[in-house]
């Protein structure tokens, strides 16, 4: 279900009814995960969202889960786990940290995905920064989000497959194809850029290697 498109039910003392757009809904305390307000609304604790035995990739947001579970090859081996800002991912961590979970935390290649890495690794210690990581730098050493790990070409030819407006965002882009019927996503996923592939294979790469660091350091707790 397209989170915008979730609406959550309150009632007020005089038993006025009220619905309320998931991003708009408040939350009883700091908000870390963009469907807090659904665990709220089923009084259910958001580290249940974790609870099987897949490893887990702690993301910024929705749409990095969206890309994520997409593209990356080994998608269906991890639990992606969004957040709702670079920051965000250090409240996560503890939780994954609190429930014993073997976790990679992934921040954008970016001024401020660089700045919360070295503030995780602060709080966290050298040995916990073994688990985190970036994605992976554009050539000549360039920043790099996850929309840049799409070839520009890619996202305008979905976006037209979708029969979305011209000017569509990258996240409507996105949402749009994860929410799209099966055989459609299929078969337009199949037809991404040589480029696009390339950038996800190097990004499983990653993830392999910190979630083998991860797997380490659970053995040796």
């Amino acid at each position: 279900i397209p989170l915008n498109s979730i609406l959550i039910v309150s009632k007020a003392a005089n038993k006025s009814i009220s619905l309320t757009a998931l991003p708009l809904c408040p939350t009883s305390r700091e908000k870390l995960t963009a469907l807090q307000p659904v665990f709220e609304a089923l009084q259910m604790a958001s580290a249940e969202f974790t609870q099987d035995d897949l490893p887990v990739v702690a993301v910024e947001g929705i749409y990095d889960k969206y890309s994520i579970n997409m593209f990356l090859p080994k998608a269906n081996q991890v639990r992606i786990y969004p957040g709702t800002s670079a920051d965000s991912i250090l409240k996560n961590i503890q939780t994954l940290n609190a429930f014993g979970r073997v976790y990679v935390a992934l921040w954008d290649n970016d001024p401020e995905g660089r700045k919360m890495r070295r503030r995780a690794e602060s709080l966290f210690g050298t040995d916990e920064a073994r688990r985190f990581d970036l994605l992976p730098s554009r050539d000549n050493g360039k920043d790099r989000t996850m929309e840049q790990m799409f070839d520009s070409t890619d996202l305008r030819a979905i976006g037209e497959a979708l029969k979305l407006p011209s000017n569509a965002s990258y996240e409507s882009i996105i949402a749009g194809l994860y929410y799209a019927h099966a055989t459609t996503r299929k078969g337009l996923i199949s037809k991404v850029s040589d480029a696009t592939k390339a950038n996800f294979e190097v990004l499983q790469k990653i993830i392999d290697k910190r979630l083998e660091e991860s797997r380490e350091l659970r053995k040796a707790e």
